[in-house]
């Protein structure tokens, strides 16, 4: 490990108060981790070291290809993938055969994770220099699905696969994907409880097979994601409705094509997969703030507040629920409630133009046109492109 990645390590231990152990628990957790290049280095992935010639990443990340290597990180050697052991489709897990690939392996943990856990991933070093993402467990569990691990980390492509781990070290889950906003953003980050990995590591099958699995619903809701991110939504579509053919209890494919079907404005579609996905996962503040804005463009007010009040219940600082329920309240003839919901918006996120620009706009319609000017102008001077066209049209 170089004395640079040490130096970083000790910063972000001593600024959370962690112990030795700790750190030392953080070290060798990045010296067992891998990143696998497949098919010519055109697609890559993460994993982690299990044992002596085996790697666990995701089944999706070696579907479609035939070829690959891994490579400790840290290190520049290169270690062919011969092929697998065995896969779990259900759960998007395999375990690789690197049979030249020496290392320590990871300890998978015995203690089960609890809400608010502080947890740790190692960022693909392809993707940035970050070394270390931290956040932390807002769910580990479902009444459908039971195994999913909700953390605040927004993983992003090229981590699936990689070790999530507690504050000791330990194995908690394998990284599989993370939500899409409806800004392209990514909002929190999904592992699979490390269960479904001792279950497949009962079988003990030592059978080498090669590469070149089909293409299954995890591989499908990544092509979705590629295709989404470039605006091709027909072949995004396209895509996520084999994920679901495939797996239809795959809670991701229905998040991510209910905010297709929103952005595409079907907005019955979105509402219907929203709550197909609440289904699967309960607690989730986006799903509700989407499909709350789906029951807004249909015009459905009191069910619209009903979902931003429940995305505010769950996540008390969602500022573009405050924002949005504002706009429903407004619709609802509570001129005041409106008002106070921009403020609260405001209040959490103050640089945000258009939270501004919403509020200026509610306040003129109330007739105080002098605050209504001083947002329009505090949006202008934040940024929002269609400030000038309100302080023209209003403030003259």
């Amino acid at each position: 490990m170089t004395k640079k990645l040490i130096i970083v390590l000790v910063l972000i231990a001593n600024q959370n108060g962690y112990s030795q152990s700790i750190l030392n628990d953080i070290k060798q957790y990045l010296n067992s981790t891998v990143t696998i290049f497949l098919d010519d280095n055109t697609k890559s992935g993460s994993g982690f070291i299990i044992d002596n010639g085996k790697i666990v990443t995701n089944l999706h990340v070696i579907e479609g290809n035939k070829n690959g290597y891994v490579v400790i990180n840290g290190t520049d050697i290169q270690h062919k993938i011969e092929g697998y052991f065995d896969y779990d489709n259900r759960n998007d897990l395999t375990i690789l055969s690197v049979p030249t690939l020496k290392g320590a392996p990871l300890i998978l943990a015995n203690e089960l994770p609890k809400n608010g856990d502080k947890v740790f991933a190692f960022e693909n070093p392809l993707i940035s220099t970050k070394v270390i993402l931290e956040g932390k467990i807002e769910s580990s569990s479902s009444t459908l699905v039971p195994g999913i691990i909700k953390t605040s980390i927004p993983f992003k492509f090229g981590n699936s696969g990689g070790a999530l781990v507690n504050t000791k070290g330990q194995v908690i889950g394998i990284v599989f994907g993370a939500l899409i906003t409806l800004d392209n953003e990514l909002n929190a980050g999904y592992a699979t409880d490390i269960s479904f990995l001792k279950k497949l590591l009962q079988n003990k099958n030592e059978t080498n097979k090669n590469l070149n699995l089909g293409n299954g619903a995890y591989y499908y809701l990544n092509q979705f994601r590629l295709k989404y991110n470039v605006k091709d939504y027909l072949g995004a579509m396209s895509d996520i409705n084999k994920s679901i053919e495939l797996n239809p209890e795959l809670f991701l494919s229905y998040f991510n094509r209910a905010n297709l079907r929103l952005k595409l404005n079907n907005f019955q579609g979105c509402i219907d997969d929203c709550n197909k996905s609440i289904g699967f996962i309960p607690n989730d503040a986006y799903t509700y703030f989407m499909k709350g804005l789906a029951e807004l463009r249909l015009k459905n007010n009191i069910a619209a507040n009903v979902d931003f009040d429940k995305a505010i219940e769950i996540d008390i600082n969602f500022a573009s629920a405050y924002n949005m329920r504002g706009f429903v309240k407004g619709n609802l003839k509570d001129f005041n409630g409106a008002i106070k919901d921009f403020d609260t918006a405001i209040k959490i996120e103050p640089t945000n133009s258009l939270f501004f620009l919403s509020r200026g706009g509610f306040k003129f319609f109330c007739t105080n046109k002098k605050e209504a000017c001083q947002d329009f102008q505090i949006a202008k001077e934040l940024g929002h492109e269609d400030a000038q066209t309100f302080l023209d049209k209003f403030c003259k």
